[in-house]
């Protein structure tokens, strides 16, 4: 079930662009974990150096939700392709194409999540 949720590179990302929700897993010392207690639905401003641990499903609704992009995954006969529509501008239209080619590490849908949440990472300026 690991796969379901986002890498420790992600979810550092994520932290710095201002994901800040509950989650029902942690990355402790970069490694996926139950939370504590007392870090139990702990939002990233409040539990330290533990970072939240969020669902792809999850950060795909935030980023809808937050910054009016709509994420689609589609794939061809060769390629996935991540298109990131901005809702707030009908003039904008973003496209990654993930080459699978060589990628071993990764299912084919996991990388192509991955590829998009890094996709969308750089596409977010952290605030100010």
């Amino acid at each position: 079930m690991n796969d379901l949720f986002v890498t420790f590179k992600i979810a550092k990302r994520l932290k710095d662009i201002g994901f800040d929700e509950p989650c029902f897993m942690v990355f402790r010392h970069g490694e996926l974990k139950e939370p504590a207690l007392n870090e139990w639905f702990n939002h990233n401003s409040r539990i330290g150096n533990t970072i939240s641990a969020p669902l792809y499903s999850q950060v795909i609704d935030w980023f809808r939700v937050k910054y009016g992009y709509h994420i689609f995954i589609e794939r061809d006969s060769e390629m996935w392709m991540v298109r990131l529509q901005n809702l707030n501008d009908e003039n904008y239209d973003g496209v990654l194409e993930v080459d699978l080619s060589g990628e071993t590490h990764y299912s084919e849908i996991e990388w192509a999540k991955i590829a998009m949440m890094e996709y969308i990472c750089q596409v977010i300026e952290p605030p100010v």
